[in-house]
C-alpha cells in the first residue's frame, strides 16, 4: 500500500516535483 506517496503527490505535485521521481 502507497500511501505516504499519495499524499506527497496530492499537493507537492502542484508546487514542486518531489525526488521520487
Amino acid at each position: 500500500e502507497i500511501v505516504l506517496t499519495n499524499e506527497r503527490f496530492l499537493v507537492p505535485e502542484m508546487l514542486f516535483h518531489p525526488a521520487d521521481l
